[in-house]
């Protein structure tokens, strides 16, 4: 039973976000990007009703956004600014953003569609680079509605310092950096063959000149799981115990081609445990249709044994459940 042959509905099709196969009840925005034209419009609409500010160091970067956002034209790509871009965009979506809810991650698809008007490495380096600037969120509530409001700063809010050193910019808007990564495989997965063969060759190159302990040589290999030896030659990397492998672990599952590369990526980043899996039931179905049970039960029952509040756990096998039923 592959994952082209299952009973999708629109409400499971929704949770996936590494798609493999079409389906009817596909979400919009599943299999191809937008148009730079319709990525800005979509950006410009998201932001109108916020507020953001800039420590005097950043003022200049905030005032060329505002000046752009003036603009019904996309502005140029330009590798140095689209971090910033993406800090402010980012920092004026809600902060419930469910990660279980493709739609609500439309503002990263909208983002690498104007990315994509950039070469493959420049796109890479975007995603990459360290950031100059913490970016904080807060929001202000007036009768009608509540306000949100994004400052760039050159240190970091209290609320936006991770929970272990060391600490770096890129933190304070890291949880959406998934929804990017993710957004350029969807890019990546339309480009023509010979398109792709010119991607993939610089991807290749990037990958392995980044750290030996950088986690996003795994995200090129998901956002270019297309070519399945980027994530081969990474599972059998010897990371280092100090990165967090589980993440690393969930990314190379799910660039894997088979269950048999999936279980090996499982089995070399020991440290996965079942709650990481929770997020991406549904991915794993996508991939491998009727193949992820065993890895989705195994799942289920480690969460079980584990000591934690009742209804967290719920919560965790919950997706788990509901993924592991449709493919039984």
């Amino acid at each position: 039973m592959n994952a082209s042959t299952l009973e999708w509905t629109a409400a499971t099709r929704k949770q996936v976000h590494c798609f493999r196969s079409t389906h009817k009840t596909d979400p919009d925005g599943a299999h191809a990007l937008l148009s730079p034209k319709d990525a800005w419009a979509f950006l410009r609409s998201i932001v109108a009703n916020g507020r953001a500010t800039a420590s005097a160091s950043h003022e200049g970067s905030l005032a060329r956004w505002k000046r752009e956002l003036s603009e019904p034209e996309p502005p140029a790509f330009d590798p140095a600014f689209e971090l910033y871009r993406y800090a402010l965009v980012s920092g004026l979506c809600p902060t419930d953003r469910a990660w279980e809810d493709f739609a609500a991650w439309a503002p990263e698809r909208a983002m690498v569609s104007l990315w994509a008007r950039g070469t493959t490495t420049q796109v890479l380096e975007v995603l990459t680079k360290p950031a100059a600037f913490w970016r904080a969120t807060s929001s202000e509530w007036t009768p009608s509605a509540s306000v949100p409001i994004v400052e760039l700063r050159d240190t970091p809010a209290n609320d936006c310092i991770p929970p272990e050193p060391p600490y770096c910019p890129r933190d304070s808007f890291a949880i959406e950096a998934k929804g990017l990564w993710a957004a350029l495989k969807i890019g990546v997965d339309a480009l023509s063959s010979d398109e792709f063969e010119r991607s993939n060759a610089a991807a290749h190159a990037f990958r392995r000149a980044l750290d030996e302990r950088d986690p996003d040589r795994s995200n090129v290999a998901l956002a270019f799981a297309r070519d399945p030896s980027h994530a081969r030659e990474e599972r059998d990397r010897e990371w280092s115990a100090e990165l967090d492998e589980s993440d690393i672990a969930l990314r190379l599952i799910l660039a894997s081609p088979t269950i048999a590369d999936a279980n090996t990526s499982v089995e070399y980043c020991a440290t996965l445990n079942g709650g990481a899996l929770s997020s991406y039931a549904f991915d794993l179905v996508e991939a491998f249709g009727a193949d992820a049970a065993p890895m989705l039960q195994s799942a289920i029952d480690r969460l079980e044994k584990r000591k934690m509040n009742a209804s967290l756990k719920k919560s965790l096998q919950r997706p788990m459940k509901a993924a592991l039923k449709l493919v039984s």
